[in-house]
């Protein structure tokens, strides 16, 4: 992506990069590996109903409307 004589390169030398989507494993009480997509820039998260269902969630599930900068 970046070539060695790039200054960026010397910069992200030292770091993690990630994707916007990774594979992530969230554990509740159970585990499942699953792709996520990551936003460094977000206030909040969230799941998929079924998921949380899925992982022993059932007392943590509920609605709320999100309004998108998109």
């Amino acid at each position: 992506l970046y070539k060695s004589t790039d200054i960026y390169a010397q910069d992200l030398k030292d770091r993690v990069l990630i994707k916007t989507v990774e594979d992530i494993t969230i554990f509740g009480n159970y585990s499942k590996t699953v792709k996520a997509r990551i936003d460094t820039g977000a206030n909040q998260s969230s799941i998929d109903r079924v998921l949380a269902k899925e992982l022993g969630f059932n007392k943590y599930i509920g609605k709320v409307n999100v309004i998108s900068a998109n």
